[in-house]
């Protein structure tokens, strides 16, 4: 990808990221099998490959790279119940109350929004980079079906995952968030995913696309925050 990150003006050297990448690819089976039981380590090792095809081929590929990584995301915050068979025999109980069900779903629920989010961001840095993809030849979504196509493929997925962060406002009392959870998810979350709608909608320039791919990691961030508020109070 050495052409392509030069034509995309990237600061980033590509034989340090392939080294770094492979470190902790690598770290990350290893303690997978050792510390981590059979269907974790298996779930990695799949990822890693998953991750070495996504690198070689398929992000050249219209949706299929955005799908493969925003899937991977949205596989994270669901960990616990893979590693955990206890959260697997309470999510089959059939004697779950209705606010225990709302409160085993929050990973799902996290999870989704992981992926819409992730899925947004990298249809966005496709439009980004659509002019280093064009000389090497990728076939990502804008360059197949247009910046116009893609930028509303990117602007739904946004809209879904505001929608999602709404909901769970609307069913705080069933997801138990107190009131700093919920101010929190106001100011860094739907205000950063809302201003991000806006931008994107404007967004015609290799710049315009930096600035809306940057607030979707600064919502990434954001969320992480959220997550610790509503775990402390």
């Amino acid at each position: 990808d050495q052409l392509n990150e030069k034509l995309n003006k990237s600061k980033l050297d590509s034989r340090q990221l392939a080294q770094s990448a492979a470190f902790f690819l690598l770290f990350s089976i290893l303690v997978s099998l050792i510390c981590f039981n059979k269907t974790f380590f298996i779930l990695n090792l799949i990822v890693s490959i998953g991750l070495f095809l996504y690198s070689w081929k398929m992000k050249h590929l219209p949706l299929l790279g955005n799908l493969t990584i925003a899937s991977f995301a949205g596989l994270c915050p669901l960990i616990g119940y893979i590693n955990h068979p206890e959260f697997q025999f309470q999510i089959s109980s059939s004697a779950l109350s209705i606010n225990e069900m709302y409160q085993l779903s929050i990973p799902f629920l996290i999870g989704i929004m992981a992926f819409l989010s992730t899925l947004s961001r990298e249809i966005v840095k496709d439009l980004e980079d659509i002019d280093g993809d064009l000389a090497v030849r990728s076939k990502t979504l804008p360059i197949l079906f247009g910046k116009s196509a893609a930028k509303i493929i990117a602007l739904f997925v946004l809209i879904c995952t505001a929608s999602l962060t709404l909901f769970a406002l609307i069913c705080k009392e069933n997801y138990s968030l107190s009131f700093t959870t919920c101010a929190s998810i106001v100011v860094l979350l739907l205000v950063p995913i809302f201003t991000a709608i806006v931008k994107l909608f404007q967004a015609n320039s290799k710049a315009d696309f930096f600035k809306v791919s940057n607030l979707h990691k600064f919502i990434f961030l954001s969320a992480t925050i959220v997550l610790l508020t509503h775990t402390f109070t």
